[in-house]
């Protein structure tokens, strides 16, 4: 194998890992979107802290994380 051809097939893999990365991100996006969405549906009133939902109740378990 030539040098050449070697660069060639680093060029190559590096612009599929390129597409895979950017699929990732899209792919990331629209659930972390619908995620948003159906909670915001499927809940009646949720409270909010930033962009995620929690409720506090009376007891010491509300500080516990489940």
């Amino acid at each position: 194998m030539s040098l050449r051809d070697y660069l060639h097939e680093k060029a190559e893999e590096s612009r599929h890992n390129e597409t895979i990365g950017y699929l990732i991100i899209i792919i990331g996006s629209i659930f972390f979107v619908g995620g948003t969405i159906e909670t915001v549906v499927v809940s009646e009133n949720p409270k909010w802290f930033l962009f995620i939902p929690y409720e506090i109740t009376e007891g010491i378990s509300s500080l516990v994380a489940v």
